[in-house]
């Protein structure tokens, strides 16, 4: 499909999503969203049922990975994992490692914290004015979560 059309598509299911949240009163689980998938399928869902389209991963949300990660932002990648598997935890570690990786390779890419993280941007979207509709896109270098509202312009 060539770009330029792909926009007006994306465009076209974008505003039909963001009618239906328009309606809306309070803020819920149940609220619209959409999903624009690595190989630009779109997808409306809603918050309660994010996760499962982003295919998010438990593991990466571990206390153990979130330690590992604020570890590997002050040390080098190798240090910090040598800090952990050899620390009092480090069997604990080694298992919730192993558990990321394995979801790594079944395609998660997100952690349930980013799509936690999301449904708060959804928040602060729904009580925008104009309301602002929460859009989650997939690339190859993780998830971009975006607002849009009936005044942007494509």
């Amino acid at each position: 499909m060539k770009e330029s059309k792909w926009i007006d598509q994306i465009w076209s299911e974008l505003q039909s999503t963001l009618q239906k949240l328009l309606t809306l009163d309070s803020f819920t689980l149940s609220l619209p969203c959409v999903v624009v998938k690595e190989d630009k399928a779109v997808i409306e869902t809603n918050l309660s049922s994010l996760a499962s389209h982003l295919n998010a991963s438990a593991a990466l949300s571990s206390p153990e990975l979130t330690t590992f990660s604020d570890l590997a932002s002050r040390h080098t990648y190798e240090e910090a994992f040598e800090i952990l598997i050899n620390g009092s935890e480090g069997e604990i570690f080694a298992e919730r490692w192993d558990e990321a990786q394995k979801d790594i390779q079944n395609g998660c890419f997100c952690s349930i914290a980013d799509v936690v993280r999301a449904i708060g941007t959804a928040r602060e979207g729904f009580e925008r004015k104009p309301r602002s509709l929460l859009v989650v896109v997939e690339t190859k270098e993780g998830l971009e979560v975006l607002l849009v509202n009936s005044r942007c312009e494509l």
